[in-house]
């Protein structure tokens, strides 16, 4: 048989061990108050649908010169929608409110761009189609009409109690009492329906063409166009809903 100890066997440390129990409490429950009616969904709701209408005119510089502009697809883009109200009525209830509206419109820009040299005689332009896209910004504000009002509830003021130092015959500085109440309101967000954009494409930077009647080349023109959005702001509200019984 072996005589070899069993090295797994540690040998005790004779540091003491300090981990102890600091403090151990039983919590008693904590008291509750139930919020009466508290409503049975809570749903987007819509607060206003409408349309706004923004004015835009810039003008756009062109990669390669043109001749003719082929196509324009536009589409628009919404960074922004912060709806702030500005009116209430006596009870607090938001009867109009300011949107501010930040994005930009989109165009892809598809145009002919001259590859050869018009010659006396051929009355012909020969060339290949390129293309720009640009993202044209606006930045505006309107009025937006109220339909259901908002649930915003504004925060009071905060409260702060001092008391009397009778040795000091003034406040105690010792000691107050401070009260804050916050309501987080649903924020209202929006969302875009459809939109729509008319413009006009102007040509006022053209020079013309040689040999060839009624033609212009251009690298730049002025875009004037009309973005109607309609935009609908939703607030998610507690609602109830009726649960319908069956008729015997």
């Amino acid at each position: 048989m072996s005589n070899l100890k069993d090295n797994t066997t540690s040998t005790p440390s004779k540091v003491s061990c300090e981990a102890n129990i600091l403090k151990a409490d039983t919590l008693a429950p904590s008291a509750f108050t139930p919020v009466p009616d508290p409503g049975t969904y809570k749903l987007p709701v819509v607060v206003s649908e409408f349309d706004v209408f923004i004015n835009l005119e810039s003008v756009i510089h062109l990669n390669t010169p043109a001749f003719e502009i082929k196509r324009i697809d536009k589409e628009v883009f919404l960074n922004e929608a912060r709806f702030v109200p500005t009116v209430r009525n006596e009870d607090g209830t938001v009867t109009a409110g300011i949107i501010f509206l930040k994005g930009y419109l989109r165009k892809n820009i598809e145009y002919a761009s001259r590859t050869c040299k018009v010659v006396p005689g051929s009355a012909s332009i020969g060339g290949v189609i390129n293309d720009t896209t640009v993202q044209i910004p606006f930045l505006t504000s309107t009025t937006a009409p109220i339909n259901i009002s908002p649930i915003i509830i504004p925060s009071p003021a905060n409260e702060t109690t001092r008391y009397f130092d009778k040795h000091a015959l003034g406040k105690n500085l010792k000691e107050s009492d401070r009260r804050t109440l916050e309501y987080l309101n649903e924020p209202i967000f929006a969302e875009i329906v459809l939109t729509e954009v008319i413009d006009a494409d102007i040509n006022e930077f053209g020079y013309p063409l040689a040999h060839v009647a009624n033609e212009e080349e251009f690298t730049k023109f002025t875009d004037k166009a009309v973005i109607r959005i309609r935009i609908k702001l939703l607030q998610k509200q507690q609602v109830t809903i009726p649960t319908q019984t069956e008729s015997c």
